[in-house]
């Protein structure tokens, strides 16, 4: 008989990563894929106009680059979105975290890859929700995005439709094809 070791979100800090990129699920690492290169200009342009937005307005801060935060304690689940934007009066407890800020970001957006599942991208989201976050965008690259709020259905929108949300974003506001980079 096998026995499961879970990690905590301290241990799990203090592991060399050796090149792999890894989440925490409920104590269990989880190898990710590394990005392919659509992914990644997604991610960078999706990541930049929310930043801009978050320094033109002061709102807050943006994170990329898979950020952890800690959604779940006992057993610990660690997660990052591709690009996450904390309010204003959150970031410096971000900051301040020994490891990982212990609540889920304010609105995060994830990029679809060949690799996720829609189950998985919503199961993601789902633990998001869990630990605080308002908003989430799911972008399909070059074809949709997919707008959820905790308790509701998602809205899918199309490439000319806009992305909006006052209420976490307030002034923030494009496209969806202002999104994805052209080729």
């Amino acid at each position: 008989m096998a026995i499961k070791v879970l990690l905590t979100a301290e241990e799990f800090a203090d592991l060399p990563d050796g090149g792999k990129e890894y989440e925490l699920v409920r104590g269990e690492l989880v190898e990710m894929s590394r990005p392919k290169p659509r992914h990644g200009a997604v991610t960078i342009r999706a990541g930049r106009l929310a930043d801009e937005w978050a320094e033109r307005t002061g709102a807050g801060q943006c994170f990329s680059n898979d950020t952890g935060f800690i959604l779940e304690r006992g057993p610990d689940t660690v997660r990052g979105p591709d690009v996450a934007f904390v309010r204003k009066e959150r970031v410096q407890a971000a900051y301040d975290a020994r490891t990982w800020p212990e609540f889920g970001p304010d609105f995060v957006i994830e990029v679809r890859s060949p690799s996720n599942s829609w189950r998985e991208i919503r199961e993601k989201i789902a633990m998001f929700f869990a630990a605080g976050t308002l908003l989430a965008l799911v972008l399909e690259p070059d074809k949709f995005g997919e707008v959820h709020r905790p308790g509701q259905e998602p809205i899918r929108l199309e490439l000319n439709d806009t992305f909006s949300a006052e209420d976490v974003l307030p002034g923030f506001e494009c496209k969806v094809s202002d999104f994805f980079p052209k080729l």
